[in-house]
């Protein structure tokens, strides 16, 4: 028996021949009793997501906090409880799982918070991208959301070879007429690959990528090669 089958023995309540560390035990009493608590379980109130996000963002910049913090804040109605090694040791148990759940739902509210709010949001819509004669036999799209921090456009075209080392595809957003070309990001392959821009998609609708190598930083070659893999055009909704 490893040590997690002694642990979820002994907080279901089930007689084990395997003796826990008394430290430990200690801390999964803690934690069947914050579990028992009734109050727990209460519905949230109708206000906490807003709560939790301006909680979020007032943390924006800040130096990220060691989860010790957390459960010492938890533990705070019990002082003198415990000594400051076993909250350390509670929470490099229950912080790859517990305390990891509780960050990513409050980056989820935050960023459901980002793209939802229609005063951040610009536009919407979808870029049908295609591969040229260098790679015809690929496919995919990419999702466009305009932000108040820039253009935000999530790239997937599945099936694209991976380049690597000094190889690599660069993406790029073209104005409508041909004479301007923004580059938007650099990657290896095409799944799932986040792109950003400081231009309106309204402007430079025209969206491509093509296979580079990298170069100096004084080099013509820091232009786009025009060996173009990928295009594609946004339609306004």
């Amino acid at each position: 028996m490893d040590g997690e089958d002694e642990v979820i023995d002994y907080l279901s309540g089930e007689v084990t021949d395997h003796a826990l560390d008394p430290l430990l035990a200690a801390d999964l009493d803690d934690l069947n009793a914050l579990l028992a608590d009734p109050a727990l379980w209460d519905d949230p109130a109708g206000d906490l997501r807003e709560r939790v996000v301006l909680a979020v963002e007032a943390e924006v910049g800040a130096s990220a906090a060691p989860p010790v913090a957390v459960v010492a804040t938890a533990d705070s109605a019990a002082p003198g409880r415990r000594s400051t090694p076993r909250k350390k040791r509670w929470a490099a148990w229950l912080g790859p799982g517990l305390i990891g759940a509780a960050a990513a739902g409050l980056i989820a509210f935050a960023v459901t918070r980002s793209t939802d709010d229609g005063s951040q949001r610009a536009s919407d819509g979808t870029i049908e991208l295609h591969g040229t004669d260098l790679l015809p036999q690929v496919s995919g799209k990419a999702e466009v959301t305009s932000l108040q921090s820039g253009l935000w456009i999530q790239f997937d075209v599945p099936g694209m070879p991976r380049r690597e080392g000094d190889d690599f595809y660069q993406a790029w957003l073209r104005s409508a007429d041909g004479k301007l070309l923004v580059p938007i990001g650099s990657f290896h392959e095409g799944d799932h690959v986040s792109l950003w821009a400081g231009v309106s998609i309204e402007d430079f609708p025209i969206l491509t990528v093509t296979k580079e190598t990298a170069a100096a930083p004084d080099s013509p070659d820091q232009g786009s090669s025009g060996e173009v893999v990928v295009r594609g055009q946004y339609d306004e909704p």
